[in-house]
């Protein structure tokens, strides 16, 4: 019938509530997309205009407030899904609706992402230090034309794609891509399009 809105059953459970499916998928989407494996990833998330600050530490604390957020989020509605089978099943005394948070399967998590066995300091500096190697790469990205800070997505993909290709996409950018893709890294300041000049 048009116009009326079809409520998925599962193993027999009426779903008439999206909502914690939904927001589930959404998370989880999001926190995927964060990160330059994702097919659909866009910008660095340590870049994003919500979080511009006059230093990098702040607006990385800024950042990682919003993963505990979202962690804790998930968390919740992980919990909410939990108790929705419990209850559908009659569950309530064999088991428990509780997820410990290491078990909250999102990589801005560090609890899931490094495991159980080191303490919140080390978990904190090893995703500090991965945020930072990130920050890096999508930098490295950008002076080759992968990425631009002008424009959310890849620019450069295309083996034989050149600078003039890059310029089309973006004929003024803030941080222009390198023009020979050529990029030294030395100890010493020899070329102004040195890597740690560049990222400077």
């Amino acid at each position: 019938m048009v116009g009326i809105k079809q409520v998925p059953v599962i193993m027999g459970i009426n779903f008439g509530n999206l909502s914690v499916i939904d927001n589930s998928v959404k998370l989880s989407r999001v926190d995927w997309d964060s990160y330059e494996i994702s097919w659909d990833f866009n910008k660095l998330p340590l870049l994003s205009p919500d979080y511009r600050n006059t230093t990098l530490n702040i607006i990385y604390i800024q950042l990682r407030a919003h993963w505990q957020e979202m962690t804790l989020e998930m968390q919740r509605l992980e919990q909410e899904n939990n108790r929705i089978f419990i209850e559908a099943y009659g569950l309530q005394d064999e088991l428990t609706s509780e997820v410990p948070v290491n078990e909250i399967t999102l990589t801005c998590n560090p609890y899931y992402r490094y495991g159980n066995n080191k303490n919140k300091e080390e978990l904190e500096a090893l995703l500090l230090a991965d945020t930072m190697k990130e920050f890096i790469s999508y930098a490295v990205g950008c002076m080759f034309g992968r990425y631009a800070l002008d424009k959310p997505g890849l620019i450069l993909a295309n083996q034989g794609e050149t600078i003039e290709d890059y310029l089309k996409q973006i004929p003024e950018p803030i941080f222009s891509a390198d023009d020979d893709n050529v990029i030294p890294m030395l100890d010493g300041d020899w070329f102004t399009d040195d890597v740690t000049d560049r990222f400077l």
